[in-house]
């Protein structure tokens, strides 16, 4: 009876042990304690690597919860590299069965499980595994270590009754409780809008180690178990939360954590407020920056003029739209053609005759000038024999070019990608004899 109990001591101290390691994953992705090292190394862990994970904060201040902060890990050990890219809750997206809206509606919608599949197409990623956060539990968290020292760069001031926001934080160096610090983390009213608080989110993280890694602070650690086990939920074995947590710290430490973000711009559609993605750049971010490839480099530097008449195609980039991009671009388009011209007004624009009919260029300039579009260029293309319209992205933005074919019913594969970031328009549209009596252009 005694060998039983005293094993079952030693499953429960064991249990105890990895919930009290999992449960503080969070803060050891920034720490650099000898003491939770030392714990990490007298458990057996299962490896985590070449997998890309989602981790994600639930706001629930609101009737519905959303996913607050966003943001996907991959981790490499192979190449000791580890990538994050952190994705603005404002970001459009279509969703199943929903349609266009933002990308933290989706938790909102259907839980982690659609939240899953719109980031997975966004980013053109498998996603393996999650780790939510309930992000209330942070006031908890900041008010038993006595509060955290943060830099504010400037005054926050917002009220928003119905939401139960009420933020007046002034600007300097001053130490936050807990209540303050939510309010530090949810504020976004101001030009920066949703990059802005990102960057405010990872100062917080900062600053949250620091004050943890302090000796007086190390001691409290058994009083946030149960807060931190609040906070946490993962389909992540216990292992592998272990594995994940102490590779995280390993390369903190060695800095091989490369951190980027979903690039785009503001979109003000029909009075609500998208970030946009710029899928390119977006490709760009994830190859170099989350999973660490590297590219050969360009031999012309973007900052420098081409040379004129001695353009090759590797230089230029010269090539056909892929499938690939057509099918992520899908899922940034509506049927809606009035949205989308909407976040095509910034593009310049030119439109050159290709089929030889007389005026045509111009009537079609017309029509697309009451759609608010930016036409600074009308001539006759080089010949007049194109049979079918092209469209010409002479920045290689596969998602506007797509955006544009889906407006005006053009084939995608009429569509030309080039690489030339100083010209001075971003797209030709050349109109062939297949579009000579298009009207579903209106």
């Amino acid at each position: 009876m005694k060998k039983r109990g005293n094993a079952l001591v030693y499953i429960l101290t064991l249990t105890s042990i990895l919930t009290i390691i999992s449960s503080i994953f969070i803060l050891i992705l920034f720490s650099k304690s000898i003491v939770l090292e030392m714990l990490l190394s007298i458990v057996p862990q299962q490896i985590v690597s070449g997998k890309n994970i989602l981790a994600f904060g639930i706001d629930d201040t609101q009737k519905s919860k959303r996913a607050d902060t966003i943001m996907v890990f991959h981790i490499n050990k192979n190449n000791n590299h580890i990538g994050v890219i952190s994705i603005p809750r404002d970001t459009r997206v279509k969703l199943e069965n929903i349609g266009m809206t933002k990308i933290n509606h989706a938790y909102a919608y259907e839980g982690v499980g659609l939240l899953k599949e719109s980031v997975s197409q966004l980013l053109g990623l498998p996603i393996h595994n999650y780790i939510q956060l309930n992000v209330n539990q942070v006031k908890n968290i900041i008010d038993k270590l006595e509060g955290i020292k943060i830099d504010v760069e400037k005054d926050l001031v917002y009220q928003d009754l119905a939401a139960g926001l009420n933020i007046n934080i002034k600007k300097g160096k001053q130490v936050l409780n807990g209540e303050e610090t939510i309010q530090f983390l949810r504020f976004r009213k101001d030009n920066k809008g949703d990059i802005g608080r990102i960057n405010r989110q990872q100062l917080f993280l900062e600053s949250l180690a620091e004050t943890i890694t302090k000796p007086k602070k190390i001691l409290t650690l058994p009083s946030l178990i149960s807060t931190f086990s609040k906070m946490i939920e993962s389909d992540l074995k216990k292992t592998e939360m272990l594995s994940l947590a102490k590779t995280l710290m390993q390369e903190f430490k060695e800095k091989n954590i490369k951190k980027t973000i979903v690039p785009g711009s503001v979109a003000l559609i029909e009075g609500i407020s998208y970030w946009k993605p710029n899928l390119h750049q977006l490709d760009k971010n994830i190859e170099n920056i989350l999973l660490g490839f590297e590219k050969e480099k360009d031999p012309i530097k973007e900052n420098q003029p081409y040379p004129k008449n001695v353009l090759k195609k590797k230089e230029t980039g010269k090539r056909q739209i892929r499938i690939d991009e057509i099918r992520r671009g899908s899922t940034q388009i509506t049927k809606e053609n009035n949205i989308e011209f909407q976040l095509l007004k910034d593009l310049r624009i030119e439109i050159l005759n290709g089929c030889g009919k007389k005026g045509i260029a111009h009537e079609k300039a017309r029509r697309l000038k009451q759609k608010k579009l930016k036409i600074i260029r009308i001539e006759n293309a080089g010949h007049f024999n194109y049979e079918e319209t092209k469209i010409v992205s002479w920045k290689n933005n596969s998602s506007d070019a797509l955006r544009l074919a889906n407006a005006l019913n053009i084939d995608p594969k009429n569509i030309i990608l080039y690489n030339l970031p100083n010209k001075k328009l971003e797209i030709t549209l050349v109109i062939g004899k297949d579009w000579e009596n298009k009207t579903n252009e209106e």
